[in-house]
């Protein structure tokens, strides 16, 4: 099976992204508030931005599998739109959590977790349409039985 560029491309994204979530959660907890000893608030802020970041990169990897199983047409790219909104609402709201977490500017946190809402949405969408139209096709022997 060939895998498909936007396939890899939300592979790498949605691992990088929960992978990293990790070591920041680490820093977060150990570094922001034992060595550094930043307020709770704003540890437990960090610490929400990392969990953030690790779910929509769990979802990233969803919607690289989905989209792989699926055939052309507009599910798909649907689904594929999804996984790029998810994507940016890890490096928006995530990032912006962050850089207030250092008194920074984080204006674009309400636009990713906008973003965020509508790839979810998006996925929704794409599955329910790609299911509909016969447009997703499991691995053989996973395919599921007409309803009766």
């Amino acid at each position: 099976m060939t895998l498909r560029r936007s396939t890899i491309a939300f592979l790498i994204f949605g691992a990088l992204a929960a992978g990293s979530s990790v070591g920041l959660a680490a820093f977060g907890i150990h570094g922001l508030g034992q060595i550094m000893k930043y307020p709770a608030q704003a540890v437990r802020t960090f610490l929400d931005a990392t969990m953030f970041q690790a779910d929509q990169g769990i979802a990233v990897l969803i919607v690289a599998v989905v989209c792989q199983l699926m055939a052309e047409g507009w599910s798909r790219r649907i689904m594929q739109l999804s996984g790029i909104l998810l994507c940016a609402s890890v490096l928006m709201f995530s990032g912006s959590v962050y850089a207030i977490t250092f008194d920074k500017f984080g204006g674009l946190a309400p636009v990713g977790g906008f973003s965020a809402m509508i790839g979810w949405l998006l996925f929704a969408l794409g599955a329910g349409m790609g299911l509909a139209k016969g447009e997703v096709h499991l691995p053989i022997g996973a395919q599921p039985h007409p309803a009766e």
